[in-house]
């Protein structure tokens, strides 16, 4: 989650805070000679919301996350998802934590919900469910959920709320360029927008950047407002996501933190298997003793073999042309 932020600033009475005299501060400058007086606020911003995470006891927020890609000289030129959820974190018992997705709307698969207790880690999906230690869990629980970040799939690593919605901003790290860029009211609160830049993760993408704004509430120091943009290969993204913290340090059970399976529940030992994928090299259970599913069970897990086709405007496209850039796929099936 997420990495990756928000649209509704809590309210000093929801807190239990008292704010005087909150009222917007005017707009920074933005010469050049005021940039390292930016990145210096900026600093001192972060420094206060790292301060503001890690004296909570708990911590609760519903979130909302959208993306957008839009696509140049595609047949299809724009695919968004919205996806919704919560997140629970109970930093003394062992830094305990739920995550809970209430889908997408471009998700086939049942909402998924990833729980800890500190000392172990239960993915569910449906009635399957993977659960591993803590720390076994590192590059096992590598299922997306939207977020900005690959905290779900690094679960030992979740120390704080921080973590799990902008874990480049946790454990004190600072991006290099930094700013306050703005002042804004959020849902008629003001709210600092910093702004910094992040290299894409992938090898393909070496060079390229995302710019990432962080909205992070005046008055509590919340961040409450994610968003990223990209472009690559002529995909341009994305992707907000807003979290809208509940009441914090309210006492909550323990069994917010852990999984009681159901009596129909399966219990599985690996990602594949709690989305319901083939493993590689195995054969699908629907295949049937007919030759051409037996040779294509073969190939699964194995590099595709080079292909030319024409596309729907008389272009031809080869696999070997495609490789090392971003495909979109669009599967269509009817009954």
């Amino acid at each position: 989650m997420s990495r990756i932020v928000n649209a509704i600033l809590l309210s000093s009475a929801l807190l239990g805070l008292t704010v005087h005299g909150a009222a917007l501060p005017s707009q920074p400058p933005t010469s050049r000679n005021a940039v390292a007086s930016q990145k210096a606020k900026a600093a001192a911003i972060l420094q206060k919301v790292h301060e503001a995470y890690a004296q909570l006891k708990t911590f609760q927020a519903r979130f909302t996350n959208y993306m957008t890609m839009q696509f140049q000289q595609q047949t299809i030129s724009r695919v968004s998802r919205v996806m919704n959820g919560e997140v629970a974190f109970n930093s003394p018992k062992h830094c305990a934590y739920r995550i809970q997705v209430a889908g997408s709307n471009e998700s086939p698969l049942p909402a998924p919900i990833v729980v800890s207790d500190g000392k172990q880690v239960w993915m569910v999906v449906g009635n399957r469910y993977l659960q591993k230690p803590v720390s076994e869990a590192e590059g096992v629980m590598g299922l997306s959920m939207g977020f900005t970040n690959n905290s779900l799939s690094e679960p030992n690593q979740i120390k704080s709320p921080l973590d799990i919605f902008a874990p480049n901003l946790a454990a004190g790290q600072i991006p290099k360029d930094i700013r306050l860029v703005a002042y804004k009211p959020l849902d008629g609160k003001p709210a600092y927008v910093l702004q910094f830049t992040e290299p894409l993760p992938t090898p393909a993408s070496a060079g390229m950047n995302l710019t990432v704004q962080v909205w992070v509430d005046a008055a509590t120091h919340f961040i409450r407002r994610l968003v990223e943009r990209g472009r690559f290969q002529g995909i341009s993204m994305k992707m907000v996501e807003d979290i809208q913290p509940l009441p914090v340090d309210k006492p909550l059970p323990d069994s917010l933190f852990t999984y009681q399976p159901p009596k129909d529940a399966q219990k599985v030992e690996t990602v594949a298997e709690l989305l319901n994928l083939p493993n590689p090299g195995s054969t699908p259970n629907a295949a049937t003793n007919d030759s051409s599913q037996k040779r294509a069970a073969k190939l699964i897990g194995k590099p595709a073999p080079d292909f030319t086709l024409k596309t729907i405007d008389g272009k031809t496209v080869s696999l070997h042309d495609l490789r090392g850039k971003i495909v979109l796929l669009d599967f269509s099936t009817s009954w």
